[in-house]
Parts: structure tokens; sequence; C-alpha cells
């Protein structure tokens, strides 16, 4: 796991921009730069970014959101999420693929006591 310094350098290199395909292309250099061979999953208006477990078989998935809501930069929600995750590409079993995912936010509205919250939720 990288120091405090490198987790912080990874972060401020995903959370560039608040806007999705600046982010997606970050995250896409960071996977190869990271030696990964990425794949790009699209539907619907949605672009996934998927690195593979290097083994077949069982597979625990690891994943982080990085669209963000609004003007929102996403520091924390997900930035912190994607860092973590970028640090590790290296250094997990062969079993892991990491999951980078787009459209987590997309259907959030604010609730009346200020939280953002999927639509599904929204009257809760």
């Amino acid at each position: 796991m990288p120091d405090d310094a490198a987790m912080i350098s990874l972060l401020k290199r995903v959370v560039t921009s608040n806007r999705k395909e600046r982010r997606f292309a970050n995250l896409l250099d960071l996977a190869v730069e990271a030696g990964c061979d990425p794949e790009v999953q699209e539907a619907n208006g949605c672009r996934n970014l998927i690195v593979p477990a290097k083994t077949e078989g069982k597979i625990v998935a690891l994943t982080a959101h990085y669209d963000v809501f609004g003007e929102s930069w996403g520091w924390n929600d997900n930035g912190s999420g994607l860092a973590v995750l970028l640090s590790l590409l290296n250094d997990v079993p062969p079993h892991v693929k990491f999951v980078f995912t787009d459209n987590e936010e997309s259907n959030a509205v604010l609730r009346h006591d200020g939280f953002w919250v999927p639509t599904d939720l929204a009257l809760i």
C-alpha cells in the first residue's frame, strides 16, 4: 500500500476535472501506466472501465464510481475510492478484478433534509 503522499498524488490525478469524460481518460491512463490491460464496457451512454482478474474461476470484484453529481469534484465521493483501488492494481491476488463504474450519481435527487439519494429512495 502506498504512503499518504502517493495516495494524495493518485487522488489529484483522478480528480482533475468534474467532467466524466476527463475522469474516464485519467483512469484509463493510470490503469495502462500500472501495466494493466483494461476493458471498456459501454451501453446506454454509460462507460465502465474494467481491469480483469489475472486468473479464471471465482473472482472478487472491487468497485468505485468515477462520475460525480452536478458541479462536485468528488474528492471524497468517490475520488478517495478511486485512489485506493488504483493504488492496489499491482498488489492484489490474481483473482481480483477492478470495476470503475459510471452513472452511479445519475438518478439522485435532493431530499428535503439536504441529502442526495437515488430516486427510488427519495421519499424516505
